[in-house]
């Protein structure tokens, strides 16, 4: 589109395999398809999230306004993301958001002077249809032969700074966009993966992460309530021990701190109520910096 940013896909060298075509909803994606379908979209937020823009600085420049100096009520942090210098003296970063839906942290990271590039993937083509729709600045247009290397083109919604795709999660590999990413913003998107897909999860990040890449990841950790209630989802309970265990046992990750700790139902007294009829007594957000 006229006046967009220009797309990384033309500085690609290696060719990759891969199928344009988008997924169909399958084992991984009709619970997904039913929900959306359904307009039950919960999850969805309509302003940037609480974590990315108090810890976003951790891994895009700079941060976000307001970030690093916020103090919430029932929050504990792990260590001093304000003064610690992360992202600061970063070079603007392609960002990848997995199971994106329509989250308008994808707005507020494309507009962000240092990010150079959004990636994001959703099983739903609702979702980035929707998304495309409600955000005309980014002028998102679809294009089914996306060049991303001198011999392969992909499907994809392409616009002002971002690249989104229509695709099964688990289908993608190292060439499945243009760029591999400098950074990664998990929110809603581990805590949706089945515990028994969630080493084959992490596998897939790392295929799409640069060696040296950092993840921003926030997690649900049911900490009490019934052992029904706490092991349902999604969202699943993933705690610290869980994401340890998932993390650090990858080749590709150096490191993984715990950042930051909210607790949920004081974060979101609205929702206290909902959570402790499903037998859910205390949930806390976790933020992890995870680095490769």
């Amino acid at each position: 589109p006229a006046g967009a940013a220009e797309d990384p896909s033309e500085k690609v060298a290696a060719p990759a395999e891969e199928s344009s075509a988008a997924a169909s909803p399958g084992d991984n994606l009709s619970l997904w398809s039913e929900k959306w379908e359904a307009d039950q979209t919960g999850w969805h937020e309509r302003d940037i999230n609480h974590i990315l823009k108090k810890h976003g600085g951790l891994i895009v420049p700079g941060g976000f306004a307001g970030g690093n100096g916020d103090t919430d009520t029932g929050s504990t942090c792990m260590a001093d993301t304000a003064d610690r210098g992360d992202g600061k003296d970063m070079a603007p970063v392609h960002v990848f958001v997995p199971l994106c839906g329509k989250t308008v942290d994808m707005v507020h990271l494309a507009h962000h002077a240092g990010v150079s590039w959004v990636y994001g993937v959703d099983g739903i083509s609702k979702a980035v249809e929707e998304f495309a729709e409600e955000n005309p600045s980014l002028v998102l247009k679809q294009v089914a032969k996306a060049k991303i290397t001198d011999t392969n083109t992909i499907e994809a919604w392409i616009g002002e700074k971002i690249t989104l795709r229509v695709k099964d999660f688990f289908q993608l590999e190292k060439g499945s966009f243009a760029e591999r990413a400098d950074a990664v913003w998990d929110r809603a998107s581990l805590v949706a993966i089945a515990p028994a897909k969630r080493s084959e999860y992490v596998t897939v990040i790392g295929k799409l992460i640069k060696p040296g890449g950092k993840i921003l990841l926030a997690t649900v950790d049911k900490r009490e309530g019934n052992e029904e209630a706490r092991k349902a989802g999604p969202p699943y309970s993933v705690d610290e021990s869980a994401v340890r265990a998932l993390y650090e046992d990858a080749a590709w990750v150096e490191s993984v701190e715990l950042v930051a700790e909210y607790d949920g139902l004081v974060q979101n007294p609205s929702e206290m109520e909902r959570w402790k009829g499903k037998g859910i007594e205390s949930m806390f957000e976790l933020v992890f910096l995870i680095k490769g």
